[in-house]
């Protein structure tokens, strides 16, 4: 192993607690919804996250921008701000773009991410900081996504 090499990566699997450094975290559901408008498609994936402070650390961070989505091309995207797409937040609670949590407490909220429709969904990666960055990846095989029905937006554009 090189001197300033990582460890590989922690994984895990959806509904099951996680750690990374302080972070417990854990994805609840996903879902994949088509959203139709009038001249085009597109496809959200969303994810329902958690996260649990089981440590003394007061304040801890909890961010949008610790969630990325891969895809089997090799391709990633970063969550939607509820600025930009509220029309995709309409029914789930948005997670926020930052929040922070005491001991003993927990925050929980989606995310979505826009992505191509022939897009396939291989990994999740949570990451817990950018300078001193520790990382879970969560596989996601067909059947951990629950497909919705598609929302037929094309008379509201």
């Amino acid at each position: 192993m090189r001197r300033n090499a990582r460890p590989n990566p922690k994984s895990g699997k959806i509904r099951e607690w996680l750690e990374a450094e302080d972070y417990q975290i854990c994805i609840h559901n996903i879902v994949e919804q088509e959203y139709i408008f009038s001249h085009k498609r597109k496809l959200v994936v969303y994810i329902e996250v958690e996260y649990r402070n089981q440590t003394q650390l007061e304040n801890m961070s909890c961010r949008r921008n610790q969630w990325h989505l891969f895809m089997r091309d090799g391709y990633s995207f970063e969550a939607l701000s509820e600025l930009r797409k509220a029309i995709y937040y309409h029914e789930r609670p948005y997670f926020g773009s930052e929040r922070y949590i005491n001991p003993g407490r927990n925050v929980r909220g989606w995310l979505a991410f826009e992505i191509p429709l022939d897009a396939g969904v291989q990994y999740i990666q949570f990451m817990t900081a950018f300078l001193k960055t520790n990382t879970v990846e969560i596989d996601i095989t067909d059947r951990d996504i629950q497909k919705d029905p598609p929302v037929d937006l094309s008379y509201s554009r």
